[in-house]
């Protein structure tokens, strides 16, 4: 069992943080998560400074019109089957299955955590889709992150980072950048 000294943080090597697609995915992009109300505290209090994409953006956008879209269809089967039993037993069954916009719950969703990230948590917006094509094919082509795997073809990551570490270049900085939610004894890579 570890001590409990062997527990605590390191000191950070920079404020600087970068949350992946997959993180807000994986917390439901949702702005109200746990999660992300400590990532809040730590805006707030610790001065950590929160950093996006506007490719990140786009396919949190996307992701949500697809989830919805998917819940929705989900919603329509169910509806099916239990308009059966509402049928059958009417004095039982007496509520229904509410139908709504899709397109505009996906958009509200977004709105509320675009707004939360830009303006809540005051996020630097990176402007990956102006980086030059020339810069990420020269990382595809010699295998560098993140295209280290065979047959990878992560081009909007290699955009996205490619604008982070210009942006850490560029202020002699460094970035930490989270690909997923991460444990104790979990290290996020970090951009210099």
């Amino acid at each position: 069992m570890a001590k409990k000294t062997d527990r605590v943080p390191s000191r950070l090597v920079t404020h600087h943080v970068f949350l992946d697609t997959d993180v807000y995915r994986q917390l439901g992009h949702n702005s109200d998560n746990p999660v992300l109300g400590t990532l809040s505290d730590c805006i707030e209090d610790s001065g950590i400074v929160l950093h996006i994409a506007d490719i990140t953006f786009e396919e949190i956008r996307r992701q949500l019109h697809e989830y919805v879209a998917e819940a929705t269809v989900a919603m329509a089967a169910a509806r099916k089957h239990f308009g059966r039993w509402k049928k059958r037993h009417p004095e039982i069954v007496k509520a229904d299955i509410p139908e709504f916009d899709a397109a505009a719950v996906a958009d509200a969703a977004f709105t509320k955590l675009r707004r939360r990230i830009k303006y809540d948590w005051n996020a630097q917006v990176h402007e990956a889709m102006a980086v030059p094509a020339s810069e990420v094919f020269g990382g595809y082509f010699g295998r560098r992150p993140p295209f280290g795997a065979r047959n990878s073809k992560e081009f909007p990551d290699a955009f996205v980072l490619t604008a982070l570490e210009r942006w850490c270049r560029d202020n002699g900085e460094r970035m930490y950048v989270v690909s997923r939610p991460f444990s104790m004894g979990t290290r996020p890579l970090t951009l210099r």
